[in-house]
């Protein structure tokens, strides 16, 4: 009986969290989800893990009554049975990793439900968040791109609103619009951009998202007056990109290219947890296939496009590695990409990031806010995951796990230092 309840209590949170009870694609930490929430409830973060698609429907009080039932269900738990559970998993932890789960342990992948996993909008109810897409309300604007803020569930929660203009809809952004829906409704992690909800009302194509208040990456390192980012934020940011893009590349049945990748991509809410975005050019591989031909070629994403793509179009998830090294080399130097009025041998910024590879001068083209302040072993590992990442054969690059570890270890190294 005993069993039935703490299963009860699983349950509990799986409804609230809309994850399932065992996962190991996210963090060691929070593979299992009983212990998981159970921890941020006693950080009073219980709120960061419930489902996007609840926040701001649940009065606070309910989720404090909700929270105290569920701890409850566990603290019923017999210490006996609490100290097997713990055993269990340890042992799982020590040789399930090494020698690979049984697949009935392994979370199931999300069905392919796409565009019904998620809320449709009505656009009066749009236009009531955004007070008719006021100008005041506009936090973003691209060519045929506007972003809004807004306020949904009775002023309870605030979104992030994109919306396409234009008063007709073409065949391939209707394309693009549903190929988001049903790339995100595969994924479900803490460093993805979460969607809500949509709209597609009398030929509009809006997209409802978690909101992020600290905005995308690119704006704090290029369009603002504050203080430069410590190099240990940038290090983190880099982490919480990473970790997305693993997730995308090995945590669903089917591998997922980003294939439009940049800065603009990595979005930061209030604690500075990076989160990508931007899943509109992305593609789902067939199963175990590691490349399909594309012939996608985005307009504003020069480069950042892996060269080997360029060359064969053929698309594989070393494209998106490229992509990321050529971020890794933005937060380094603090410049963008491409910069034609630069001298000739300095426009594209990894062919000068090469050529000062070769002359042994890289600390001379970093961003001068970063003087003095990278460790020298942090600089080491991280300068060398850069340049693998953005080797010209995909072969040569590194999978986002083998980047996840060197800039986990720089972070580690650059703490090391500090605290000297």
């Amino acid at each position: 009986m005993k069993f039935d309840v703490y299963a009860f209590g699983v349950v509990l949170f799986e409804v609230l969290c809309a994850r399932p009870p065992v996962d190991f694609r996210v963090e060691e930490e929070q593979c299992i989800l009983a212990m998981w929430a159970q921890r941020c409830i006693k950080q009073g973060m219980l709120d960061h893990i419930t489902d996007p698609s609840l926040r701001g429907e649940i009065p606070a009080n309910g989720l404090k009554v909700f929270a105290e039932v569920a701890t409850n269900v566990f603290l019923r738990i017999p210490s006996i049975v609490a100290k097997g559970i713990d055993l269990k998993w340890n042992n799982w932890m020590i040789c399930g990793f090494k020698k690979g789960f049984p697949e009935r342990f392994q979370s199931e992948q999300v069905t392919d439900t796409g565009i019904q996993l998620y809320r449709k909008f009505s656009l009066a109810e749009i236009r009531a968040a955004t007070n008719n897409f006021h100008e005041q309300l506009e936090v973003g604007r691209n060519a045929d791109i506007n972003v809004y803020i807004g306020d949904i569930a009775h002023g309870n929660l605030k979104v992030s609103i994109r919306r396409r203009i234009g008063r007709t809809p073409s065949e391939t952004n209707m394309d693009q619009f549903r190929n988001e829906i049903q790339v995100l409704s595969h994924l479900r992690h803490l460093n993805i951009l979460s969607l809500i909800g949509y709209c597609n009302e009398k030929n509009e194509m809006i997209l409802v998202y978690e909101y992020l208040a600290k905005g995308r990456l690119y704006h704090h390192l290029y369009q603002t007056n504050n203080e430069p980012f410590p190099w240990e934020k940038r290090l983190q940011i880099c982490i919480g990109a990473a970790r997305g893009l693993q997730h995308l590349h090995g945590g669903t049945k089917r591998t997922i290219v980003h294939q439009n990748l940049q800065l603009t991509c990595i979005l930061l809410d209030e604690n500075w947890v990076a989160k990508v975005g931007g899943f509109e050019f992305s593609r789902m591989l067939p199963e175990n296939i590691s490349g399909t031909n594309s012939n996608t070629f985005v307009a504003d994403n020069a480069g950042y496009m892996d060269p080997e793509y360029l060359a064969s179009a053929k698309l594989t998830e070393k494209s998106d590695v490229y992509s990321f090294g050529v971020i890794l080399l933005e937060v380094l130097c603090g410049r963008k990409p491409m910069i034609m009025t630069r001298d000739e041998d300095q426009v594209n910024l990894v062919r000068w990031f090469k050529t000062n590879i070769e002359r042994g001068t890289v600390d001379q083209i970093i961003d001068p806010n970063l003087t003095d302040k990278i460790a020298p072993e942090c600089w080491k590992e991280y300068v060398t995951v850069a340049e693998k990442c953005v080797c010209y054969e995909g072969i040569e690059r590194p999978s986002m796990d083998d980047i996840l570890s060197s800039l986990r270890s720089a972070l580690h190294l650059q703490d090391n230092w500090r605290n000297v």
